[in-house]
């Protein structure tokens, strides 16, 4: 037999499963689905029996949501100590890819700076409903000139919010002052 030595029988089942690995995948989903609750009935005595296993161990299983979270950015911090240059890197080419993302994170922050309450914000949603028209001067907005304006602001602890955000140019947003504020809010 060509594989009596086990060193490399382990070699080729190694090799093997991860050739086979999306094959294995499928069927293994396939049984599932087929033996749904003799499996689940499975998976729930294994963890009664195993409730204390994971724990002493250190895995996350049966952590809840906010130690999970905790545990995951104490793991965070430590890597981050450790490869400062490389988190470094990886942040500024994720902000080049995703300037949308980053300039609602910049947002997010300077609402939350100012003690703003904030929601759920859908800026696609915002423009629809605005039609891309400005609320402060009420001309066209170019996709260029975009700007998101609080209609209460956040100084005055207006929340940071989609009933709160509309469309304003750039230009527009930037003039306007808090002692414009009530001819803002007619217009919008």
């Amino acid at each position: 037999m060509p594989y009596k030595d086990p060193e490399m029988r382990l070699a080729y089942q190694r090799v093997w499963r991860e050739t086979h690995r999306a094959d294995r995948s499928a069927y293994a989903y396939i049984w599932r689905e087929a033996h749904r609750e003799e499996y689940s009935a499975y998976m729930h005595i294994w963890r009664e029996a195993h409730r204390v296993a994971p724990k002493e161990k250190g895995m996350s299983v049966y952590l809840s949501a906010e130690e999970q979270r905790e545990r995951g950015n104490a793991y965070s911090r430590t890597w981050r100590a450790a490869h400062r240059e490389e988190a470094r890197i990886a942040t500024r080419a994720w902000r080049k890819a995703h300037p949308k993302e980053k300039a609602e994170q910049d947002r997010r922050r300077k609402a939350l700076k100012r003690g703003a309450t904030i929601g759920p914000i859908d800026l696609e949603a915002i423009k629809v409903r605005d039609r891309m028209l400005c609320c402060i001067c009420g001309k066209r907005v170019a996709e260029r000139d975009l700007s998101f304006d609080h209609t209460i602001p956040l100084i005055l602890h207006g929340p940071h919010s989609q009933e709160n955000l509309r469309v304003a140019h750039l230009r527009c947003n930037l003039k306007r002052n808090i002692g414009y504020l009530p001819v803002q809010m007619v217009l919008c």
